[in-house]
């Protein structure tokens, strides 16, 4: 299985410490392994960028001529390997998770696998594919609890 390099871009002040960054990329490998190992794909190289709303509309209305802000934009190049940006509002996901009752980490690792799934050829246009997105999100979150918990039982 080839794991794929995750490169972190943070544009948008977020007040972790050095522990807390190294343990969300951490756990940010360990879903993105966990993905593509289970949904039988391959990504040599993500691009995870942490942005503000500003930023992503900019490319959303740059890129696929959305004039709005939106929580994840993900974008998949395949040439002799496979590349793929993933952008992400912190704003929107914090205004998401208040909306949602849910945590800010919740909603950004939600986000993440969301937009790995996009990488994964998952879509979400129609009614039948957003509920098919919300499973798989909900399946992979499972197993950042389950990861935790032994995380918290082995410290």
């Amino acid at each position: 299985m080839i794991i794929p390099v995750i490169n972190f871009y943070i544009d948008f002040p977020i007040s972790w410490n050095k522990k807390d960054l190294k343990i969300f990329k951490y756990k940010v490998k360990y879903i993105a392994q966990k993905i593509f190992s289970l949904e039988n794909q391959i990504c040599d190289v993500i691009n995870l960028n942490l942005t503000d709303d500003s930023k992503i509309k900019d490319l959303n209305k740059k890129y696929l001529n959305h004039n709005y802000e939106t929580d994840v934009l993900t974008f998949r190049y395949d040439n002799d390997f496979t590349e793929a940006d993933v952008i992400i509002s912190v704003e929107t996901v914090k205004s998401n998770a208040k909306k949602y009752k849910t945590t800010l980490m919740n909603e950004l690792f939600r986000v993440i696998i969301h937009g790995i799934l996009h990488i994964c050829d998952y879509s979400d246009n129609t009614r039948k594919e957003k509920m098919i997105m919300r499973q798989k999100e909900d399946f992979y979150l499972k197993f950042l609890k389950d990861f935790e918990n032994v995380s918290r039982k082995n410290s």
